[in-house]
């Protein structure tokens, strides 16, 4: 790789002082900064003569390739355009690159050191050909005999990025070469010891002198040392945290060349953006990284489009900049375009190109779009419905670590047909996202604990995950414990608190919360008896599409006697029988005939009965369940 991944170490916890080198057997960590003029392979020929190959290509692969391989090259935009140009018109039979890799082989074995650090990183990395590090080492090492820097950093890196699995003298040889570039001019080869500084794995952590080394870096004008600086002291756990020096060495670090300081402005500024005066200066930041063609700064651009968030929302220009990042190979970036065409963001639906985007990303490394593509699966969208795929992809994100993957693969193995069905791996999985307080699974898992689906019956153990989804504000648990306080269930009858969380559910959206407050109202349940604010709370029930809710409504628009609640009552009736409720097609057949049935509705209910309708409320089996898994 041509740079060091800064995104591994700076979202990551403290820094363990632990070191599998000794500080006495470590190398010289004070590197001169002065610059040495090194020999320069010409890597602008080299660059010619591989876009003169790839300039007739119709595939789009070909420039996304190109652009992994040449990161600094001068045709990079003109490639961008070509992958997005292609993008909708894909040729992948015309490949041209096997002849890229032909042309640098061929000039790597005549002695062009450029081309030898090119193919041993298409070797190494598997770019445009199948990955054999052994191979690409061996083009680093002999580009090395030659005297390149930037053969020493890809090399070092390589081995230092494997260091667990790496011996104690290959580390010291990567670390060696990392000072040698360094002393030699290369600021790559000084970021690459800091950074070892500040892990505390290869060598004796030492923060303090990490930050010393990166300071006068900076004041050498090394660009990118300004960025590592400001990433640290945005970090409360390695120097305390200090956003006013982290901002000025980011500053710093933009002036002195280095356009991922850019975005680096853009987040400090939009996280303290408050209104479109201070989101235009995080878009100003992005502004000037996505012109130097750096790609987190062309994403985050597009989102702040897309999202139109103190700045004026433009859809075309937001596909257009993630399109950009996207073919400079950004997985968040492809994921981001899924996400825009499923939804519809400023732009029209297009299950089909979301589903492309979302299978590129999960392709090229990002296992949260396998969660998106398991919705896609599910529902259809931009392919077959195939649940088992479905399955499969939510388990790729689930194992990842992703709650709402877990929450929905277990959903899918609980609500699948057999052979799918598994409630006893569902309660597993759910049990994982309910360590991790998800509202909704917390919910289902209690219904799988009230009825002992996939797990023994054990009714506390489901009020428990019931309140605490509650608690959690998640309307399904709402629901479900409202219902076990009408219904006594797991508690004592407790109609206070059923109003109580049947309100909050039906405030949040539940369908069925409504028709259970009605029942209250309709059978006399902890309230006076009351048919008007019933059919208040069927009706909105109804309107949400409860079937339960839409019967009982039917039956006391029909016991009004009125005409105009016949139409009404029609509506209802004939909605409840296509979902299934059978018990509406008699009260439709007297309403055809112009029959009025006795008002049954109207007589107060006797303690016999009023004790049958609390243990016949219950929520619609499945309803818990009927949910959209993913965002």
């Amino acid at each position: 790789m041509d740079h060091t991944d800064m995104e591994s170490w700076t979202g990551g916890s403290t820094l363990a002082a632990s070191a599998s080198i000794q500080e006495g057997d470590s190398i010289n960590t004070v590197p001169s900064l002065t610059r040495h003029v090194a020999h320069q392979a010409d890597e602008a020929q080299l660059d010619d003569a591989v876009w003169n190959v790839l300039l007739t290509s119709t595939c789009r692969d070909d420039f996304r390739t190109y652009l992994r391989q040449f990161q600094a090259g001068k045709y990079r935009l003109a490639a961008i355009e070509r992958a997005i140009t292609l993008d909708d018109n894909p040729n992948d039979d015309d490949a041209h690159y096997p002849d890229v890799i032909s042309l640098l082989r061929s000039e790597a074995s005549s002695g062009n050191p450029s081309a030898q650090i090119h193919i041993g990183k298409a070797l190494s990395e598997g770019i445009g050909v199948d990955c054999d590090q052994g191979a690409g080492e061996r083009w680093y090492r002999l580009a090395i005999s030659q005297g390149e820097t930037r053969a020493k950093i890809n090399l070092s890196t390589s081995i230092l990025a494997a260091q667990h699995t790496e011996t104690k003298e290959r580390i010291a040889e990567a670390l060696q070469f990392a000072q040698e570039a360094a002393d030699s001019g290369d600021q790559e080869g000084l970021i690459v010891l800091a950074i070892e500084k500040l892990r505390g794995n290869t060598v004796t952590c030492d923060i303090p002198g990490a930050v010393e080394l990166l300071q006068a870096a900076l004041d050498a004008g090394w660009g990118r040392a300004g960025l590592v600086l400001a990433r640290i002291f945005m970090q409360d756990q390695l120097v305390g945290s200090n956003p006013a020096f982290a901002d000025e060495c980011a500053r710093r670090g933009l002036a002195a060349g280095c356009a991922e300081a850019a975005f680096q402005l853009g987040i400090f500024a939009e996280r303290n953006a408050m209104d479109a005066t201070t989101m235009a200066v995080a878009k100003h930041w992005y502004e000037l990284g996505a012109a130097a063609l750096e790609v987190n700064s062309m994403r985050q651009l597009g989102l702040l489009y897309l999202r139109g968030e103190h700045v004026s929302k433009d859809g075309a220009l937001g596909v257009m900049w993630l399109k950009r990042a996207a073919a400079l190979g950004d997985v968040t970036a492809m994921r981001d375009l899924g996400i825009t065409y499923y939804h519809g963001v400023d732009v029209v639906p297009n299950g089909t190109v979301a589903f492309a985007w979302f299978s590129r990303a999960l392709a090229a490394g990002d296992k949260r779009s396998a969660e998106n593509l398991g919705d896609c699966f599910k529902l259809g969208i931009g392919t077959s419905p195939d649940r088992e795929a479905a399955i499969h992809h939510y388990e790729l994100a689930a194992r990842e670590g992703s709650v709402s993957a877990q929450r929905a693969l277990g959903i899918a193995l609980l609500m699948s047909e057999p052979p799918l069905r598994d409630p006893v791996r569902a309660a597993r999985w759910l049990q994982l996202a309910c360590l991790q307080r998800d509202g909704r699974a917390m919910a289902i898992l209690g219904k799988m604990l009230e009825v002992g689906d996939g797990v023994p019956i054990d009714l506390g153990q489901a009020i428990n995950w019931y309140r605490a989804s509650a608690e959690a504000d998640d309307a399904v648990g709402q629901e479900s414990l409202g219902a076990c306080y009408l219904r006594g269930t797991g508690v004592e009858f407790d109609p206070a608190w059923a109003a109580h969380w049947l309100g909050l559910a039906t405030r949040n959206g539940r369908k069925h919360a409504p028709f259970l407050l009605g029942s209250m109202f309709h059978h006399g349940l902890g309230v006076e008896r009351n048919l008007g604010e019933a059919a208040k709370w069927f009706r909105l029930a109804a309107q949400r599409g409860d079937p339960d809710a839409q019967l009982e409504l039917g039956r006391i628009l029909v016991a009004g006697g009125a005409e105009a609640d016949f139409t009404e009552a029609e509506k209802w009736l004939s909605e409840a029988l296509q979902a299934g409720l059978d018990d509406a097609q008699p009260l439709l057949d007297k309403l055809h005939d112009h029959l009025q049935p006795s008002d049954s509705s109207s007589r107060p209910p006797s303690a016999e009965s009023k004790g049958a309708v609390i243990r016949q409320i219950r929520p619609q089996p499945g309803s818990e369940f009927a949910v959209e898994p993913s965002e």
